[in-house]
């Protein structure tokens, strides 16, 4: 019995290292992205989808999500999605932020494929008609 409920504790917490782990907050305002903000919950690697990044969002607010890529000849951007706003959505490059800073690499410990990405994103950006966009996010696991 002791060894059963040993292995089980053993599993459980080394199943939780491969979790999920997003923190910090999206600030959106004026046009063309409206007045909102974002505390992503929850991550997925852009490695299956044939891109080296992550999108971010929140679980119980789907409908908004933050795309960071990294190119290796153009660098860091990424790209705001909206409801009504068309595909792929806003995006935001060097050009038009006045700090953008990210981070992405493969997580050390990862859940099957070894796709498992890691990293943080800091920005601070101008958009179309005055508004804006800002966050600080980190973010591991994102699988």
């Amino acid at each position: 019995m002791r060894v059963a409920l040993l292995l089980a504790l053993a599993f459980g917490l080394a199943g939780g290292l491969g979790c999920t782990d997003v923190h910090g907050r999206f600030v959106a305002q004026g046009r063309p992205l409206g007045d909102w903000e974002l505390a992503p919950d929850d991550c997925e690697s852009g490695q299956p989808r044939d891109f080296f990044g992550v999108n971010l969002w929140r679980s119980d607010a789907q409908s908004r999500m933050v795309r960071l890529v990294e190119d290796p000849v153009q660098g860091h951007s990424v790209v705001v999605m909206v409801p009504g706003m068309g595909d792929p959505g806003l995006a935001l490059s060097r050009a038009s932020c006045t700090r953008l800073e990210a981070n992405l690499s493969f997580d050390t410990v990862s859940e099957g494929d070894g796709r498992d990405l890691g990293g943080w994103l800091e920005l601070e950006c101008a958009t179309p008609d005055q508004g804006s966009f800002r966050g600080s996010v980190s973010f591991d696991h994102c699988h």
